[in-house]
């Protein structure tokens, strides 16, 4: 690549099932179609080129809005089980986004529109009601430290 040449970035073969559910989180969902959508990009997280294109295609501020969603109990009628799906989604979705990647993690963990850390750490504490939720919150904050040892994070 010559000096003038720029990179562009090529999306991986599931570009459009991630672009597909970021756009339905990004158009603040049902419930219901919140938990399809994380749990979707919780699956596509899994091969590493498709958490490039989760960030790229603004999949992290997805979920960030859900949380913040979660946050403003703009799910109030949802019921306590239905809440606790998308918690554990949303974490597992982190959890695979930020695997081995610290360019995404320090984008989860430095991003001031949610106290994210804060929420993993809350979903570790319910342990004794909710044991796959804290496992999950507990992979998440394992894959927010980075491969140098630190651990970048802002905690409210």
């Amino acid at each position: 690549m010559s000096e003038t040449e720029t990179h562009v970035y090529e999306h991986g073969p599931d570009a459009d099932v991630v672009q597909e559910n970021v756009q339905l989180l990004l158009k603040n969902p049902d419930i219901a179609t919140a938990i399809k959508a994380t749990l979707k990009l919780g699956d596509l997280a899994r091969e590493d080129h498709n958490r490039d294109d989760i960030r790229e295609l603004d999949g992290i501020k997805a979920i960030f809005g859900i949380l913040n969603m979660l946050a403003r109990n703009e799910f109030a009628n949802a019921s306590d089980k239905d809440i606790t799906q998308l918690q554990k989604n949303i974490l597992r979705a982190l959890t695979n986004i930020t695997f081995d990647h610290s360019k995404n993690a320090t984008i989860v963990c430095r991003d001031t529109s949610f106290a994210v850390v804060q929420f993993t750490i809350d979903c570790v504490t319910r342990f004794k009601q909710e044991p796959e939720l804290a496992r999950n919150a507990c992979a998440a904050l394992t894959n927010f430290a980075h491969d140098d040892g630190t651990f970048y994070a802002i905690v409210y």
